[in-house]
């Protein structure tokens, strides 16, 4: 057998093994979006405080910056508001699933 031969088919060889035992990077799956967007809706009407609450469709951003934004819209819970219509503007962190609101009274959606 010659041995520059062997050498010259066992190099493809190996690369194509190894080529079949990795694995492929692969997106975030459609489902494992709806998920986030599920929690970042559900944090995100909890943070605002706001009775009767609807969240908007997220607005998602890099994965830099790593937020989701939507905006909540409700009913003030407090008696003194007397039933007033109020929204709050949320971000919602990816990595962590924190929520933080600040009210966004001028805001339509």
């Amino acid at each position: 057998m010659n041995l520059r031969r062997s050498a010259s088919t066992l190099l493809p060889l190996a690369t194509l093994l190894a080529l079949g035992f990795s694995s492929p990077a692969t997106a975030s799956s459609e489902e494992s979006w709806q998920k986030m967007f599920a929690a970042a809706k559900k944090a995100c009407i909890e943070a605002s405080g706001l009775a009767k609450a609807k969240a908007s469709e997220p607005v998602v951003f890099s994965d830099d910056i790593g937020y989701v934004a939507l905006l909540v819209a409700g009913t003030y819970p407090q008696k003194h508001m007397k039933g007033q219509k109020g929204q709050m503007l949320c971000l919602f962190e990816r990595s962590t699933g924190k929520a933080s609101t600040e009210e966004a009274a001028g805001w339509r959606w």
